[in-house]
């Protein structure tokens, strides 16, 4: 039952991302390409913060390594503009900001984000069709008020309300509404929004406060503690990381290519990000060094060779090596083919031209992804 409930969150996120994608390749959209492309980025990026933020329901397991001064505003309506993009042009959203200037939190980014969005889209589930109202501001919390709610410190508070117009919640729901998997909205939800939210919160030192009533809607407050000017300034410079280290490695990558301008390319370019390159410029001269040699991680297989198409030599090389991991590399569309080269086995997809960082980082995600599935 657990695993049925994360796989559909999984879904309705990888949904999204489709949407988005599709709106990207739509006539007219060119202008607005490169703000679809990175709203993609941030819901994918979503997807591996999802098993980090359930990690945050336990205490213990808090990393603060991540965090850093970041505007809640600035946030706020990064995830707004992204959810409502992404829900389509049904939902009424309203952002209300309330204070001036910045509200500088300490903060993992992504995952403040996430909350906003497991937020959203509660709000959203509640009734598709209505007004979500966003409005932020700053709440002060006295010595009285926090001794009265365990967990709460006294101190400043940069502060996200979230409220839709849907039907509220009686007082043993909404006693309720934190727990995991619990959900007034029967098999079409997950039950784990507001609970990944307010593990986020309190992993941030945070706390969530919810309002509801049956009949007049829900409020869902995400309170995080606001950071003062001289500590953003005594915060660490961030360490400057090469952006080309992530798509390095040392394994071996066997390219295939009749083109010798193209191998040579491709083989000077890999080994600058510390790959081993073997070359071969015949699908024959390919399998004869598959055999002779003890490895290969990766082939880089172009789909187009003299006397041969891509997925003939595809089959071969599977049917003679289960398993090994191999990217199809195309100049120009050619769908039929892809589609069966994904179909045999393919771990990928790859255009020409060879670029840096485009070609190492399709070998990496390659190397990293799962293998082909058996025949």
């Amino acid at each position: 039952d657990i695993a049925e409930r994360l796989v559909r969150d999984f879904d309705g996120l990888f949904q999204q991302i489709r949407r988005l994608a599709r709106s990207a390749g739509k006539p007219g959209e060119a202008r607005g390409e490169r703000e679809l492309l990175s709203a993609i980025e941030r819901l994918a990026s979503r997807g591996a913060a999802l098993t980090r933020r359930v990690r945050a329901l336990a205490p213990s397991s808090v990393d603060r390594s991540t965090h850093r001064p970041c505007d809640l505003l600035r946030l706020v309506r990064t995830a707004a503009a992204d959810f409502l993009r992404a829900s389509g042009p049904e939902l009424s959203l309203r952002v209300e900001v309330e204070a001036e200037g910045r509200l500088v939190i300490s903060c993992d980014p992504s995952e403040v984000r996430q909350a906003i969005w497991q937020v959203l889209q509660n709000a959203q589930d509640a009734k598709p069709d209505g007004e979500i109202r966003i409005r932020t501001g700053v709440l002060e919390v006295g010595e009285e008020a926090a001794s009265a709610a365990p967990g709460r410190r006294p101190g400043r508070y940069a502060v996200v309300e979230i409220t839709d117009s849907g039907p509220g919640m009686t007082p043993e729901e909404r006693a309720r509404a934190l727990e995991p998997f619990f959900s007034t909205k029967g098999s079409r939800a997950s039950g784990l929004g507001l609970t990944l939210a307010y593990g986020t919160v309190r992993a941030h030192g945070g706390f969530l406060e919810l309002e509801s009533e049956r009949g007049a809607g829900t409020t869902v407050r995400l309170a995080f503690p606001l950071v003062s000017q001289e500590e953003v300034e005594a915060a660490p410079e961030p360490v400057p990381v090469d952006p080309r280290a992530r798509w390095r490695g040392r394994e071996t990558v066997l390219i295939v290519d009749d083109d010798e301008v193209s191998r040579e390319e491709a083989m000077r370019l890999l080994e600058s990000y510390g790959y081993h390159v073997e070359l071969a410029s015949t699908p024959r001269e390919a399998l004869q060094r598959l055999r002779h040699r003890p490895r290969v991680d990766l082939v880089l297989l172009d789909m187009v060779l003299p006397g041969w198409n891509g997925p003939d030599v595809l089959k071969r090389i599977l049917r003679h090596w289960p398993g090994q991991r191999t990217v199809m590399v195309s100049p120009y569309p050619l769908q039929e083919h892809e589609e069966h080269a994904l179909q045999i086995g393919a771990v990928g997809i790859y255009r020409k031209p060879f670029r840096d960082p485009d070609l190492p980082r399709a070998v990496r995600e390659a190397l990293d992804g799962p293998p082909p599935a058996p025949a």
